[in-house]
């Protein structure tokens, strides 16, 4: 009989590094606390109930059902593919109107690249870095970045490296990303509009970004999950450079189509690859859930984006709504630091005067949580988690019209009280040295 002092088997020292799911052990912790939760980026938009119609009628009829229990391409299904492929390569201006538009092939649409979906955008984040990334190579990741992002780097053996950002904007300046490419750099990250920033590169630094990482040799992943949250003028999606030879870019169904919980998502990358992202793919998943494909299809049938612009603009009233209250927040502790987003469904604040942001550290962030949670019923994810101590991402998405006035007016008390806290703590630990 063994004894209990013997050692056992553990996991990897790649995945003893990863950071711990962050959102599940906030919800587990403050589940019984809150009865406000800006944490999760989830939308509060759902399945379109055309969509639902379509597929409960699929799931009574035996021989349709009976489908779903075959497998399936590994590229995903060919109507999936063309359907979201025009949405996404016809512009905003030309967006196909179902059913009656015939529908450009994906390869009129992408003749160098091939549309793969995946189960969730992460996952097919994770097939990009097998595809591409050998152990101990490079990426480059623009903070704060994208949490689930740096751990699919390290669950790989890749390194991730954090490219700095002007605070009072949160864009990178393109020599910073230079200086940071090194023979081992194999890509670099952008999310846009940002997850946790919310803002929107300016076209001018996306396009030079682009040319910088065409002329390094290294790649530029373009993870668009936010694409039609846009928030200034006229802008219908964020501007993003056509595809080419050295870019791949990332789409999801989670956001303003509402399936999150349907895992679909979509990678766009150049087809001389093809063979290698095919691989990762029928390795993990094989594809995508089938059902989850055929309720993605149905959500682009009865709700196309070109639809969804009443939706963007309830989005837009509930982060008017929530500026609002940030700025009187930071006016009422005499403060002006922080960032008003364009884009996404986020802030990511900081909660103290810039000047001490340097010093924070995660215990800082984890007691500005725990602050909210417990005082306020509010919960909102720590800075450290995007790679930045000293700030806390706020997530709206999941506030409806209806609710935005006395949400954003709440949290806008907390945030004034955090402030008043941190600026407090900070003042009696310096008294007491």
């Amino acid at each position: 009989m063994s004894s209990l002092s013997e050692k056992q088997p553990c996991t990897s020292h790649r995945i003893q590094q990863t950071k711990p799911a962050i959102i599940d052990e906030l919800l587990k912790k403050y589940s019984s606390t809150v009865n406000l939760s800006l944490c999760q980026g989830a939308p509060f938009i759902g399945m379109p109930p055309e969509a639902q119609e379509s597929v409960q009628h699929f799931l009574q009829d035996p021989a349709t059902a009976k489908q779903m229990c075959e497998y399936g391409d590994v590229v995903g299904s060919e109507d999936l593919r063309r359907l979201w492929g025009n949405i996404l390569g016809r512009g905003y201006n030309n967006q196909p109107k179902f059913p009656s538009d015939d529908l450009h092939s994906l390869d009129t649409l992408f003749p160098k690249h091939e549309l793969m979906i995946t189960a969730g955008a992460n996952q097919g984040f994770v097939n990009i870095v097998l595809a591409l990334c050998d152990s101990g190579d490079e990426v480059l990741l623009v903070l704060p970045y994208y949490f689930s992002h740096e751990n699919a780097l390290v669950m790989a053996g890749v390194v991730p490296r954090a490219v700095p950002v002007d605070v009072t904007t949160f864009l990178p300046n393109i020599e910073d990303i230079g200086d940071r490419i090194t023979e081992k750099s194999k890509a670099v990250v952008i999310v846009n509009p940002g997850n946790p920033s919310g803002v929107v590169f300016p076209s001018s630094l996306l396009q030079k970004i682009s040319t910088m990482c065409k002329k390094r040799n290294v790649w530029l992943i373009l993870d668009e999950a936010y694409r039609e949250f846009s928030y200034r003028d006229d802008d219908k999606t964020v501007f993003s450079p056509e595809p080419d030879e050295h870019i791949i870019k990332l789409y999801t169904m989670s956001k303003v189509y509402g399936l999150a919980g349907w895992r679909v998502g979509a990678l766009l990358y150049p087809k001389r690859i093809s063979a290698d992202m095919r691989k990762v793919q029928d390795t993990i998943p094989t594809h995508a859930s089938l059902l989850s494909q055929f309720v993605a299809c149905e959500a682009l049938k009865h709700s196309p984006f070109y639809e969804k612009d009443n939706y963007i603009s309830m989005m837009r009233f509930v982060w008017v709504q929530f500026c609002e209250a940030v700025k009187k927040a930071y006016c009422a502790v005499s403060l002006s630091n922080y960032v008003l987003p364009c884009g996404a469904f986020y802030f990511f604040l900081p909660y103290d005067d810039t000047q001490y942001i340097a010093e924070k550290t995660e215990a800082d962030d984890s007691f500005s949580v725990d602050f909210l949670a417990t005082r306020f019923r509010i919960l909102v994810c720590p800075g450290f988690s995007f790679g930045m101590c000293g700030y806390i991402r706020v997530s709206y998405g999941r506030i409806k019209p209806t609710q935005a006035k006395k949400a954003s007016l709440h949290f806008g008390n907390a945030m004034s009280a955090l402030l008043k806290e941190q600026s407090r703590r900070r003042e009696t630990k310096s008294s007491s040295h």
